[in-house]
């Protein structure tokens, strides 16, 4: 590699191939120590050098997409399954305007989504994604929605690990339509990079009432192969 990175590590490289040697130094202006070379640069040898490869980044593509025209919870895009949950269990809930929305209500009654230590949900109410999301880096949501005029203010989500543990997205959606569609967008837990759940979950809650719902018309998850 021509040159160094200075410690740098998020310094961006061209795409190429590249070998490399570690070098340290304890202080500024100290002698620096290569790394797995016996200390001193002079028992360097090319074959010393590690190989980095950088490759280009690659194109989001769908990972699974749903369309609840005709009734239907199975992907119509890729493979994945959904379900509302309730408790803790599946529970059905209805199919509305020409059978294209699917629509659920009964979600949490509350400004605060969050217990008072600022990691467990209050709510055990939502619409859960299943599909093959582990092979996949810096995933998306996009969907069609809509909400009843007492239905839901917000939206958290949930990446689910197989675990059982989550990762919330830092802030809510907002929900500022009422009583029509409006199209959104989500990026979704986990940070860039890293491998993504076995599931998400979408948590509505605040309605003004219990019958309150939200409907589903469309949604798309896309993502980066690993």
């Amino acid at each position: 590699m021509t040159g160094e990175l200075l410690g740098d590590f998020g310094t961006e490289v061209a795409v190429g191939e590249y070998s490399f040697v570690w070098r340290v130094a304890l202080e500024e202006g100290d002698a620096w120590t290569y790394c797995g070379v016996n200390g001193t640069f002079d028992t360097f040898a090319p074959a010393d050098a590690g190989t980095l490869t950088v490759a280009a980044a690659g194109e989001p593509v769908t990972i699974a997409a749903w369309d609840f025209a005709g009734s239907s919870l199975t992907a119509s895009e890729g493979v994945g399954s959904a379900q509302f949950i309730e408790g803790g269990v599946p529970t059905s809930c209805n199919f509305y305007g020409s059978d294209d929305e699917w629509t659920c209500d009964n979600f949490l009654m509350d400004t605060e989504f969050f217990q008072p230590d600022g990691v467990t949900p209050k709510s055990n109410v939502y619409f859960r994604y299943e599909a093959d999301f582990t092979g996949y880096s810096d995933i998306s949501a996009s969907g069609l929605f809509k909400v009843s005029n007492s239905g839901p203010t917000h939206l958290q989500i949930a990446a689910e690990y197989g675990d059982g543990s989550l990762e919330f997205m830092a802030e809510p959606f907002e929900i500022t339509a009422r009583n029509t569609e409006f199209n959104a967008t989500f990026v979704l837990p986990p940070a860039a990079g890293n491998s993504g759940p076995v599931a998400y979950r979408f948590y509505p809650y605040n309605p003004s009432s219990t019958g309150g719902n939200m409907r589903m018309i469309t949604i798309s998850f896309a993502g980066t192969a690993l």
